[in-house]
């Protein structure tokens, strides 16, 4: 643990955000994994082979990120059905705008508050139904969609949480899970809830998603999403009630201290829309 301290110190100081990144990702690291190395994910359910699987690409792009172009390729190449990002700051986007929409013409967003790591997108193939969104002050910021897919409605919930203490209060993540919970409680139907936890998959917000809220941990526990040149998985993915989520991948940063990550979603009865 000692040696993935100071590598973590060593390969961001390099980094455009110096040393406060540094130290930064190597407290973090240490109160991401103290602690949680506990979780036991229960089996997956069986994957139905008769449902479509819907590919679904996340990623934190980084609100610095300096090479949207190559990012936005690769969003484009990896040709996801759905696509949810964190810290998609619209001006970041906006010379690519056409491009996304020929590929997702379905597109939802959360720009409810002045802070530039709280912007959320879901871009679609498939026709959204409805979407809102929740403000950060009251929860994480939080954006839900309903989806229409062949096999039926699937709700996708993107998540960014907050930082982990010391850089938040020691309960802050826990005070945010509690809005997140409030609103999982009144999904009913096949849902994925994905994002940016600043938890790891192993971690204490893990546990309780899949815990006490009944979720399946998509993430394969040994695939790091953040630092991307290090360590933690971050970026999770839960699914349940019908929806089946399978082949966990983490793919390039392009230009992002995240990784991008993608996995496959079969709806339970899939074949017959609903």
């Amino acid at each position: 643990m000692l040696a993935v301290f100071v590598l973590l110190i060593v390969l961001t100081l390099i980094q455009p955000d110096g040393a406060g990144h540094g130290v930064f990702i190597a407290v973090a690291l240490l109160a991401l994994a103290g602690g949680g190395l506990t979780l036991r994910t229960p089996p997956g359910p069986a994957i139905p082979q008769s449902a479509q699987a819907i590919s679904v690409y996340q990623h934190n792009i980084w609100v610095r990120n300096p090479d949207m172009d190559g990012l936005v390729r690769a969003m484009e190449s990896a040709d996801a059905d759905i696509v949810a990002l964190v810290e998609a700051r619209p001006d970041r986007f906006a010379p690519f705008e056409r491009r996304l929409a020929e590929h997702w013409p379905h597109q939802a967003w959360s720009d409810t508050s002045p802070m530039r790591y709280a912007r959320l997108r879901l871009l679609s193939k498939y026709e959204i139904e409805s979407w809102d969104v929740r403000r950060p002050r009251k929860s994480p910021a939080l954006l839900r969609a309903r989806l229409a897919t062949p096999d039926g409605p699937l709700t996708v919930i993107v998540v960014h949480m907050t930082r982990p203490w010391p850089f938040d209060t020691p309960n802050a993540q826990i005070r945010q899970f509690s809005g997140l919970v409030e609103w999982i409680k009144e999904e009913e139907g096949p849902l994925v809830v994905l994002g940016d936890f600043n938890s790891a998959a192993w971690g204490r917000l893990a546990q309780r998603m899949v815990h006490e809220q009944g979720f399946q941990l998509v993430n394969q526990r040994h695939v790091p999403t953040w630092p991307h040149l290090a360590m933690i998985p971050i970026d999770l993915a839960f699914c349940r009630d019908g929806a089946i989520c399978s082949d966990h991948n983490a793919n390039g940063a392009h230009g992002s201290d995240h990784r991008a990550v993608s996995f496959n979603v079969r709806l339970a009865g899939g074949g017959t829309a609903q």
